[in-house]
């Protein structure tokens, strides 16, 4: 599942980012922000697609702010909740 998420964080970014990239410039380690990938309006966005198509709320307070700037750490986090049988959004 979080390769499946990966591939789709590229594509929404690639399509959403103010910067000229391609899915294949995006590793998995990269920091989005220091890479100049995401900017504040993106990642709001991001997050909102997020809960739009994995019915995943990410709460910014529950994690560190690492948790959500490397692509790695963001997919995890989605892929665990949306595996999580126990986790159903309020």
């Amino acid at each position: 599942m979080i390769e499946q998420v990966k591939t789709w964080i590229r594509e929404y970014l690639v399509e959403h980012s103010k910067a000229k990239i391609r899915a294949a410039d995006i590793p998995d380690d990269a920091n989005l922000v220091e890479g100049g990938i995401i900017d504040s309006l993106t990642f709001v966005g991001l997050m909102a697609a997020i809960e739009e198509r994995y019915g995943v709320a990410l709460d910014l307070e529950e994690r560190p702010i690492e948790d959500f700037i490397y692509l790695n750490a963001l997919s995890a986090q989605i892929a665990e909740k949306i595996d999580d049988p126990t986790y159903a959004e309020a």
